[in-house]
């Protein structure tokens, strides 16, 4: 996890978004990624999540997404690898204990939300880019490329509870809630070892997407 700023930003970032080129609606630092099916996850190596952490060096505000892919050193902003099949059980039995649903329906049930709330294109190869702590800016015109309707039916879905089940889901799909984006936010080149990923769960029999 980690709640830090990126390695290289400043809140002001934040507030004076558009004057970043990439996308002037709308201004997201990637700071993680999860294979939604097989619920494994990667962290960029700029983002701290621990004391003592080697932290790339930064010279400028960081890209929305990293420059480079995979780690080549420990010195470069990077996707860092997957996560483990043993943090990947972690963080099944704390959602499954959290929303009430097995273990291996989760896949299928976040699944679900996307293609009944979302109305977009499901993310290439199930891989969901995103700022942990839901940090990002969005203009007016961005947010409103959706009705207030389509805004109104997800607080509903979380306004029961104190730390509803669905809060996970939604910081996972910011960069999809607001606004209609039609493609994935970075480089979608490791959705190959993504698909291995999830074929090696199923193998093993514990990944519950059909």
């Amino acid at each position: 996890g980690g709640g830090h700023m990126l390695n290289g930003a400043t809140f002001d970032d934040y507030v004076l978004y558009p004057r970043r080129i990439e996308n002037p609606e709308a201004f997201f630092l990637m700071t993680s990624k999860i294979h939604l099916p097989s619920l494994r996850h990667a962290l960029r190596t700029s983002f701290r999540v621990r004391e003592g952490q080697v932290m790339p060096h930064m010279t400028a505000l960081p890209p929305m997404c990293p420059k480079h892919t995979n780690v080549e050193n420990g010195l470069k902003d990077a996707w860092g690898p997957f996560t483990d099949a043993s943090s990947v059980a972690w963080l099944r039995r704390f959602l499954s204990g959290k929303c009430g649903i097995a273990e291996d329906a989760i896949g299928d049930g976040m699944l679900f939300l996307f293609e009944r709330y979302m109305e977009l294109p499901y993310p290439e190869g199930g891989i969901f880019h995103f700022a942990q702590g839901a940090r990002f800016a969005a203009s007016a015109e961005r947010i409103r490329q959706r009705p207030v309707s389509f805004y109104k039916a997800l607080l509903d879905l979380v306004s029961g509870e104190s730390d509803p089940c669905l809060g996970y889901f939604f910081e996972w799909a910011w960069y999809y809630i607001i606004g209609r984006p039609e493609t994935s936010p970075c480089s979608m080149t490791e959705v190959a070892s993504a698909r291995s990923l999830a074929e090696a769960e199923t193998d093993r029999g514990i990944l519950g997407i059909s």
